[in-house]
């Protein structure tokens, strides 16, 4: 059977690639400017009002979750983009499949490093915003204090609920969602160097390929099993018929 020859890789011209980088570079700039004009104006405030030891808390808790979330998620991602390229198949079947991604292979096999590095960075990047914006979780749980009054239902200690459950949802979404990024940029990897090959005949996913995906999967589920613990526990705050707490049906 003939093949088809592949298509060119697309390319961006020098000039679309300096004003697509100035437009970034814009963009951020004016995004930090503008959180920085909010983080003096807040100094200035507690300044005034003698609570700037509160400042400086609030600060460096959300300058450490930033780094500790950030670096984790990075180092999550990066670690998945290398387990899929080193379980790559060393042969893949011809196919006009296979034939066109060989360009995209080609094209990003020389510079992996530098990729895995950018995506690795990049959703690290978001992880660290993100996370850093659940500061007063963090110190609640941190600071947490025993109210000494047990629940009606779970015999738990209340400040379980003001304190440690609030924690515990924002790690479980937190671990969701690294799952999840690491599951998709494998599965990327994995079809673009024959790991998994959808329009080719013959075997669909490479044994290597398979277990990668399915350990993920399977954490996935066990987080998900954390999950619906945890609902039991929400359940105190269900609100039905102008009431607050568990109910049945």
């Amino acid at each position: 059977m003939a093949m088809r020859p592949p298509l060119p890789v697309p390319t961006i011209s020098r000039r679309a690639k300096i004003i697509i980088g100035v437009i970034v570079l814009l963009v951020l700039a004016l995004s930090v400017l503008g959180s920085l004009v909010r983080l003096y104006v807040d100094w200035l405030w507690f300044t005034e009002t003698g609570y700037r030891v509160v400042f400086r808390t609030g600060l460096w808790t959300r300058i450490f979750l930033f780094l500790l979330f950030g670096i984790v998620m990075s180092a999550v991602i990066a670690t998945n983009l290398i387990v899929a390229y080193r379980f790559r198949p060393p042969f893949r079947p011809m196919s006009a499949e296979q034939q066109n991604l060989e360009r995209y292979r080609s094209a990003l096999d020389p510079r992996r490093r530098a990729i895995t590095i950018v995506v690795s960075g990049v959703l690290g990047l978001f992880a660290g915003i993100t996370a850093q914006a659940q500061w007063q979780t963090w110190l609640l749980w941190r600071n947490g204090q025993r109210f000494n009054i047990a629940d009606p239902q779970f015999h738990r200690d209340i400040s379980y609920y003001a304190f440690t459950y609030p924690f515990q949802r924002m790690i479980l979404g937190y671990l969701f969602t690294a799952v999840v990024l690491a599951f998709l940029v494998s599965l990327v990897v994995h079809y673009l160097f024959g790991g998994v090959r959808v329009q080719t005949p013959g075997e669909k996913v490479t044994p290597a390929a398979r277990v990668h995906l399915s350990v993920l999967l399977g954490i996935f589920v066990l987080l998900k099993a954390a999950g619906y613990y945890l609902d039991r526990f929400g359940l105190l705050f269900n609100s039905r018929d102008n009431r607050t707490g568990a109910s049945y049906t």
